[in-house]
């Protein structure tokens, strides 16, 4: 695991595919945005009364080596 505040790229096929950051980089960078949260926005937004239907997909799951 990423130490240090520092970040670890994991890449598929040679392609980057996410980041792994240290759980305290990432409650700093959580911190610094003080903006309302999309569900917020959107229930104050004139979209508020919208039903939005959610399908729920379930896949295999795989267990990967980090």
């Amino acid at each position: 695991m990423p130490a240090n505040g520092q970040s670890l790229a994991a890449s598929v096929h040679g392609r980057d595919a996410g980041v792994i950051v240290s759980a305290e980089s990432c409650d700093r960078e959580r911190l610094q945005h003080d903006g309302p949260r999309p569900v917020e926005a959107l229930a104050l937004s004139p979209l508020g009364e919208l039903d939005l239907e959610r399908p729920i997909v379930e896949g295999p799951l795989r267990t990967i080596d980090l």
